[in-house]
């Protein structure tokens, strides 16, 4: 199962870095809800969510920082 985070439409609005931790924050929220219920399969798929985005930070962090060096 995929959460849709209200409020961010990927496909719509330019993504940025605090975009990104944004939705991160939330999924955080998410998944600290899913385990204070118990719902295991839910807890997966936020973990899952969750590595996608900070793969997408670190990326972005990484050619931030590669800008960073060629001035």
């Amino acid at each position: 199962m995929r959460i849709q985070l209200e409020g961010f439409q990927e496909d719509k609005r330019p993504l940025t870095l605090n975009s990104l931790r944004q939705q991160q924050y939330s999924l955080n929220r998410l998944l600290l809800l899913a385990i204070q219920n118990g719902d295991a399969e839910m807890q997966e798929s936020l973990k899952r969510q969750l590595q996608e985005k900070e793969a997408c930070i670190d990326r972005m962090n990484a050619g931030i920082g590669l800008e960073l060096k060629a001035h």
